[in-house]
Order: C-alpha cells, then structure tokens, then sequence
C-alpha cells in the first residue's frame, strides 16, 4: 500500500512518516515544489500524489502571510479533491484541520483559512480529522 504524506517535514507529517513507513510505502511531497495553478505541469504533479492509495495532508502554514501560505492552507486541499474525481482515481485524501475551526470566537488566520478548506471541502469524498492537541513528549 503507498501512502503520499504531504507537509511531511512538519511536527504530525514527519511523525507520520517515520512510523507508517514502518508498514507502508512512504510517498514524501514537499509543497514548496508545487506549481502555480496557471503552470502547465501543475496536473503531472497532482498525479504524481494521487498516485497512491492515501494522501494524508498534513501541509499548513501555522502562521499564513503570503499568498502561497493561505493557496496551501485553504485551496490546495479542493484542488487535489477535485484532481481525485475529475481523474476517477480511487485515491482516499485524509485532510488533517484544526479544532478550531468549530470556535467562534477564533479569527486568526490560520484558523480562518482551515475553516475556508473545509467549506470547499464540504460534499466531497474526503475524511476530514480535526486534531484537537498535538505534543511532542520530551524525555
């Protein structure tokens, strides 16, 4: 079984990937890599992810700037879901949210932009988790 693990070198993707490759075959994609949307190899990149039988996309900009940041938190996800049916792939995309996203009161903008994701999201053949606490135990 392949499983392509985007944002892989962040604190869930990195921990994802060590431990899954363990069982599984490990596909690492680096979104920094990944074309602008007018760019004609955009579609060979997305099948190179969709070339598996998991995606779990772990890729977020915590702290959303530039244009790139908030096209990867809020955008990125659709467009890949969209890539999957348009293609007929029998691809499961595994999107990794925020718990915050069902508080009222947060208006930064990371969570701003997952709540964006999953509003594009929504009606679509995606598993969508939303972590509540993540923490990296020190010994």
């Amino acid at each position: 079984m392949k499983i392509c693990i985007t944002g892989y070198s962040g604190f869930l993707g990195s921990y994802l990937s060590k431990h899954l490759a363990k069982k599984f075959t490990i596909k690492k994609v680096n979104l920094r890599k990944m074309p602008n949307l007018e760019d004609s190899d955009l579609n060979k990149f997305l099948d190179k992810i969709t070339n598996s039988n998991f995606i779990i996309n772990c890729a977020a900009s915590l702290k959303p700037k530039t244009a790139r940041d908030f096209f990867i938190n809020q955008d990125f996800p659709h467009i890949l879901q969209t890539h999957i049916k348009k293609k007929k792939i029998k691809t499961v995309l595994i999107h990794i949210s925020s718990i915050n996203v069902l508080l009222r009161d947060r208006n930064d903008s990371y969570t701003i932009s997952k709540k964006t994701a999953e509003k594009k999201l929504k009606g679509t053949n995606v598993i969508i988790l939303r972590l509540p606490l993540l923490y990296n135990e020190i010994n």
